[in-house]
């Protein structure tokens, strides 16, 4: 088993659900990847919402009150944690620190995603550091120049290191987790060892390393090619600063993945059951398949969750699924491997012999 806090195999702590998928091919979420705004302070070149043609035209706010009940709803049908990230900035909605405090108050765990500007508000910070099992700051740079660049802002990354220093130095004891994040493309790659070294001497807990690659759903993002070799070379480069106090998290596999085919194409399995693990819902209500966003079955404004997860639309979504049209690399796909290889081991393997 790969443990590591990126890991899929951790999958395996949750056996009730494993059985539950594998005896009646579902099971309910036991996370969900929630957005509560699409508003956002950064104007990133490759944002995911803009990367599949969504618009910010017309902003939103979930109402509070009406998230935390789903919230609720969710903690009693199993949910075990969620991932506050979407199609946008989360600090900004105004309940941010309510949606918090209310997490923690019915035991549901939570990690949030941020471009970390906003955590110099002592209520954000302290809301942070009181009921988060991890933040996670996209950062993207190692320079100034680097971050003003990609992330269409002025003058944000001093703010944002000093931000970071806060966090680290108010925090008592292990928790939150505190990862900063690099999505990697041509234009920040070289700043892979400068961001590790800067994020060890901060103090921050693991730098995770991600691509940024052209999909099939991409609309404003043109592909970006890598020199393979080059970037895994990079990579080790940054990984060489990792100690027992800090960890680079480089993911190698989903490079590859990425530079392989813009799609899905079934070599690695040939169904999707990664969905039924992770419930992703968005701040204007919408419940989707999957993170990437783009087809929905239901709305929990207007519906309860037990109603969307049970609904004839979910289960003609999920048979509807088509691995080819799927972007390679999605979330979603080592958890896939995973799970088809427990079904389906290979037999050089042996896996009969233990």
């Amino acid at each position: 088993m790969n443990l590591t806090r990126l890991s899929f195999d951790k999958v395996f702590f949750h056996q009730d659900r494993l059985a539950e998928l594998f005896a009646n091919g579902d099971c309910f979420p036991l996370q969900g990847i929630f957005g509560i705004t699409n508003a956002c302070n950064h104007r990133c070149v490759w944002c995911y919402p803009m990367y599949i043609g969504k618009s910010r035209e017309t902003t939103y706010f979930v109402d509070t009150k009406r998230f935390n009940d789903f919230l609720t709803e969710c903690r009693s049908r199993g949910l075990k944690s969620y991932m506050m990230v979407g199609s946008g900035e989360p600090t900004l909605h105004k309940g941010f620190c309510d949606i918090l405090a209310h997490s923690k108050e019915i035991g549901l765990e939570v990690g949030v995603y941020t471009n970390g500007y906003r955590l110099s508000d002592p209520k954000i910070l302290d809301a942070v550091l009181s009921a988060c099992t991890y933040v996670r700051i996209s950062l993207d740079a190692g320079s100034a120049a680097t971050h003003e660049r990609l992330h269409g802002v002025k003058d944000h990354f001093p703010a944002i290191i000093e931000n970071l220093q806060a966090l680290v130095k108010a925090r008592k004891g292990p928790f939150p987790t505190i990862g900063v994040q690099i999505a990697t493309s041509g234009e920040n790659s070289h700043e892979l060892s400068l961001l590790a070294g800067l994020c060890r001497d901060i103090g921050v807990d693991y730098l995770s390393i991600k691509p940024v690659y052209a999909d099939i759903y991409a609309k404003t993002l043109p592909e970006k090619q890598y020199n393979l070799r080059k970037l895994q070379s990079m990579m080790s480069e940054a990984e060489s600063f990792s100690s027992d106090a800090f960890k680079v998290y480089a993911k190698y596999e989903q490079f590859e993945d990425a530079l392989i085919s813009p799609t899905n194409d079934g070599r690695d399995y040939h169904l999707c059951q990664g969905t039924p693990f992770i419930l992703f819902a968005d701040g204007d209500g919408s419940v989707y398949i999957c993170p990437n966003r783009t087809v929905k079955f239901g709305n929990f404004l207007e519906q309860s969750i037990s109603e969307i997860w049970a609904s004839a639309v979910r289960r003609e979504v999920l048979a509807s699924v088509d691995l080819k049209e799927c972007p390679s690399g999605c979330h979603l796909h080592p958890l896939n491997k995973l799970l088809w290889s427990i079904k389906h081991p290979d037999p050089q393997l042996h896996p009969n012999f233990l």
